[in-house]
């Protein structure tokens, strides 16, 4: 059985696991969501869990009370410690159980945004327009406004016509993660010239 912690002691992958709701008001319990929090260059990052999949990735702290159970921790320390893999450039798409909750039409472009490639971006009427919906560049940001699951679908990749545009964890944060992006890229072509 894979252990709940990641075997790597940085601070990064050290998670805490403090948190859980039953989503009934109670503590613990089926169905209930657990929480996990970890330190990272832009902020504290609070990921939730629930049977053992990715349900919430974001920056405001749920503060729930209780304890996470096993299968749930496992969850939480893979998408943690592939967190810290993508903030220390070594990760450039996540491979996470994900149970994201929206409307068909937010898990459609939640789906499309996860194909956008690590480094590269694509415009909100481009992602409409990928999904045969030209015109709907709007619908497409309210969609990614509701968007659960930031780093891991990377919406943060989804700039305006004119700028970056916004984004569920601050226009600074976004920013910062697109420079990190190119930088992470420019040093993975130096490591593989053939590329």
């Amino acid at each position: 059985m894979p252990s709940a912690e990641p075997e790597d002691e940085s601070p990064l992958a050290k998670c805490s696991y403090t948190k859980r709701s039953s989503g009934r008001g109670g503590e613990g319990g089926a169905g209930g969501q657990a929480w996990a929090s970890m330190s990272s260059p832009i902020g504290t990052i609070f990921i939730g869990a629930s049977g053992g999949k990715l349900t919430s990735v974001g920056f405001v702290n749920p503060d729930l009370p209780g304890e996470a159970g096993l299968e749930d921790r496992e969850a939480l320390a893979r998408a943690a410690h592939q967190i810290e893999e993508y903030f220390l450039g070594k990760r450039m798409r996540f491979d996470l159980p994900m149970a994201p909750q929206g409307s068909s039409f937010q898990l459609e472009v939640w789906e499309a945004v996860s194909e956008i490639a690590f480094g590269e971006t694509a415009s909100y009427a481009a992602v409409a327009q990928a999904l045969g919906r030209p015109g709907a560049a709007r619908a497409v940001g309210r969609a990614l406004s509701g968007n659960p699951l930031l780093l891991v679908i990377p919406c943060h990749r989804v700039l305006a016509a004119r700028g970056a545009g916004g984004w569920a964890g601050g226009v600074d944060r976004k920013t910062w993660l697109l420079a990190h992006e190119r930088g992470a890229s420019s040093l993975l072509l130096v490591d593989h010239p053939a590329l």
